[in-house]
């Protein structure tokens, strides 16, 4: 999905022949354009695989207006693109922001950040009957406040400035796409409180009756561990390990540790989220104060780390920037067990 400066919308590409060989070289074609009439760009757009039918289908939020949109991509007639925009009451004039959503049968479950309240939301859509099911709204997690105009991560030891930006973004994934009553687990960065309130703590929530309500099993207390990434041992060729479920987050060393900065850490649940264990892995880090912090100290710097599940060969794969001059990026398999 691309953006260009002199249009409005989005840019869908798509590669005419499967992966492997279709994916890493030219050939890519426009699958589909939409101007949006009336929306500014978007920004953060995600592409979901709906599991009952051959349609794609888009998460995005616009990048000004702040508003939560969905699109559906037909795959007879490509360049189809049709949009939706939230018009639930009082979401409709919110400012939403850094949405990550999966599919659920013919449901797409959303997280969200609502910065006009400053707290990390949940919403669904009905892809049978095109639109937002308002009733679904329920608060995942506080997030708070902050007290940098930077937007950004802070309380970080050693930076030469003390400001990360990530767009404080949460994850979500399920245990199944097809069951209505799937488990959902939700990875989220949110500033301490008290004595950590200068820290970001990743806590880690669970829904066992379709979002309904949520309870935190995870959290990291008066340490940063940012920008999280949730992914089930789960995918439709290799099918899945029951309950196993994963998160990888950024994650601060302990006070004093010489060189300091973040390191990516594998945090993993057996038990379908209710108790969790985690260990960094690898050696590269962002290290402090290597990175190289843009004038006025904002710098967007490991915000697009992930996961993905392969389970043909029971991996989970973690990608993260390597942190150094180069910027390298690493993409590393673990088994998908200890």
């Amino acid at each position: 999905m691309t953006m260009t400066p002199n249009r409005l919308g989005v840019q869908i590409k798509r590669a005419p022949n499967p992966c492997p060989a279709g994916c890493g070289g030219a050939g890519w074609d426009v699958c589909a354009w939409n101007d949006l009439p009336g929306v500014d760009r978007i920004d953060f757009p995600q592409i979901l695989d709906h599991p009952g039918s051959e349609d794609m289908w888009m998460v995005a939020n616009t990048e000004a207006g702040g508003h939560l949109l969905v699109g559906r991509i037909k795959y007879q007639g490509c360049q189809s693109l049709t949009t939706w925009t939230v018009n639930c009451p009082g979401l409709a004039t919110e400012y939403l922001m850094r949405q990550r959503a999966t599919m659920v049968g013919y449901d797409i479950w959303i997280t969200y950040l609502n910065w006009s309240w400053r707290r990390f939301e949940f919403l669904k859509f009905d892809t049978a009957t095109q639109s937002f099911d308002c009733n679904s709204r329920r608060i995942v997690a506080p997030f708070n406040d902050f007290t940098s105009s930077c937007n950004c991560y802070q309380g970080l030891e050693g930076a030469t400035d003390s400001c990360l930006g990530g767009d404080y973004y949460a994850s979500i994934d399920v245990s199944s796409p097809t069951d209505p009553y799937a488990h959902a687990v939700v990875a989220v960065p949110v500033q301490g409180s008290g004595a950590c309130s200068s820290d970001y703590e990743l806590r880690i929530y669970r829904s066992t009756d379709q979002g309904n309500s949520w309870s935190w099993r995870l959290v990291t207390g008066c340490q940063n561990s940012v920008h999280p990434s949730v992914a089930y041992a789960r995918t439709p060729e290799g099918g899945s390990t029951a309950n196993l479920v994963h998160v990888m987050s950024m994650h601060e060393y302990p006070n004093g540790a010489s060189p300091y900065g973040l390191r990516p850490v594998r945090w993993r649940s057996a038990d379908d989220g209710l108790t969790w264990v985690g260990w960094y892995i690898g050696t590269a880090q962002y290290s402090f104060p290597d990175i190289p912090f843009a004038p006025g100290g904002h710098c967007y710097w490991g915000d697009y780390g992930a996961l993905s599940a392969d389970m043909v060969n029971d991996t989970m794969y973690y990608s993260w920037g390597n942190g150094d001059v180069a910027a390298d990026w690493v993409i590393r398999g673990q088994g998908v067990d200890p």
